[in-house]
């Protein structure tokens, strides 16, 4: 007879998480419009609500290598100064002034190029660790 109780059991689990569900999206809509509130009083109050950076397109000329190497051009509202140090052989930036570039900084492309560099070559020391080690 036992068997014949675990549906109701189910069952009644399933009730109780659907209530809960449907709890939890109205606990989320209240939470919704009170942070749609807040964002209206402080435009109301003269604050501007915080906004994501606009990513721009890169100019058509990012790679052309300018004559005059000071040379500075507008685009898009920002001043370009072409970085010798950038790219592989130098490029048109906003992000930074050319004297103040930082070695440092590795593109995500670099990064991800350097690391699969790395598991190249830890792959193939292994391999021949594997083979030193059957002969």
């Amino acid at each position: 007879m036992d068997g014949w109780l675990v549906p109701d059991k189910d069952k009644l689990t399933i009730k109780a998480m659907s209530t809960e569900l449907k709890e939890l999206k109205t606990e989320n809509k209240r939470q919704a419009r009170q942070i749609s509130h807040l964002s209206k009083s402080s435009r109301d109050a003269g604050q501007e609500p915080p906004t994501k950076r606009r990513r721009i397109a890169p100019p058509s000329w990012v790679l052309d290598k300018p004559n005059n190497l000071k040379e500075e051009k507008q685009y898009e509202g920002k001043t370009w100064r072409w970085c010798p140090k950038c790219g592989d052989s130098g490029k048109w930036v906003c992000s930074h002034h050319p004297d103040k570039h930082n070695d440092k900084f590795v593109s995500s492309k670099k990064k991800s190029a350097a690391g699969d560099d790395k598991k190249l070559r830890l792959k193939a020391k292994a391999t021949i660790l594997e083979r030193a080690k059957g002969n």
